[in-house]
């Protein structure tokens, strides 16, 4: 068994419920991982894996899909596109947002969706 991450896939968008997110938009960080089964017999190679360019793709294409309120929704539909593409295991979607318009010193808000 092979766990993979894809860290940090850099995106920006206009997320968020508070209008300077809306307005002036800003950078998310999305952080993919999962497991991907393979058996002892089996021979690594490409198609017996998952090529992680098109996992990019899927989290690109759901990202700039629809404007989202919520980050939670967001890590929710990633996570289902993700399962309903590709036979994983243990897949957990992260969604961090830095600097965000909470009023206080904070480095970065995140969610991470486990299904």
């Amino acid at each position: 068994m092979y766990k993979f991450l894809i860290k940090e896939i850099k995106i920006f968008g206009y997320h968020g419920v508070y209008q300077e997110e809306i307005k002036n938009g800003q950078n998310f960080y999305i952080t993919i991982s999962y497991k991907n089964i393979l058996n002892k017999k089996t021979t690594i190679k490409l198609e017996n894996t998952i090529d992680y360019s098109e996992v990019v793709k899927i989290v690109s294409k759901r990202f700039n899909f629809r404007r989202y309120n919520l980050m939670e929704n967001l890590s929710k539909d990633i996570h289902s596109d993700i399962k309903n593409n590709f036979n994983v295991k243990d897949l957990s979607v992260e969604i961090k947002k830095h600097n965000p318009a909470v009023g206080n010193d904070v480095k970065y808000i995140s969610t991470i969706y486990n299904g």
